[in-house]
């Protein structure tokens, strides 16, 4: 006995599934930081979440941009010149001139168009938005990879 192959129709039915209904990403406890909040307090959410990048969000909760492992890189560097008491806006400007593309999708997209966006993003995380674009969730290359390992058992 080897491994079936799965139907094509069964995986083009997965696949237009929303990723709300699959159930994958993040919804509850999304970790988000404001511009205005200090430097220290992303580098600590980073940490103790264990992710990479945590989204910035305006004061209506509108995701703007990211502070990601590279950006503490950056802002770190000059360790004798590290100030984490620095708003994260002064800090990012001092290297950054504009706010970084962040990709978004709706919890209802299906699961093929996510993973368009994965690709032509080339990003690893995707923020999940509503209609006015406040953040609601966050969907990663480790999500998708931790849902196809799972959903290989189910069917196989």
């Amino acid at each position: 006995g080897g491994v079936e192959a799965v139907p094509a129709a069964v995986i083009d039915r997965l696949f237009d599934r929303s990723i709300e209904q699959l159930e994958i990403g993040a919804f509850h406890n999304v970790v988000s930081v404001i511009f205005s909040d200090p430097l220290i307090m992303a580098i600590e959410l980073m940490n103790k979440h264990k992710v990479s990048a945590v989204p910035i969000v305006d004061d209506q909760g509108v995701i703007v941009d990211e502070f990601s492992r590279q950006d503490v890189c950056k802002v770190a560097g000059d360790f004798y010149q590290f100030n984490g008491e620095l708003p994260i806006f002064a800090a990012l400007s001092q290297y950054r001139q504009v706010s970084i593309s962040v990709t978004t999708c709706r919890r209802s997209e299906s699961l093929r168009l996510v993973f368009k966006r994965f690709v032509s993003s080339r990003k690893h995380r995707i923020y999940i938005v509503n209609n006015q674009g406040i953040l609601e969730g966050v969907i990663s290359l480790h999500d998708l990879l931790g849902y196809f390992i799972h959903w290989g058992e189910y069917v196989g």
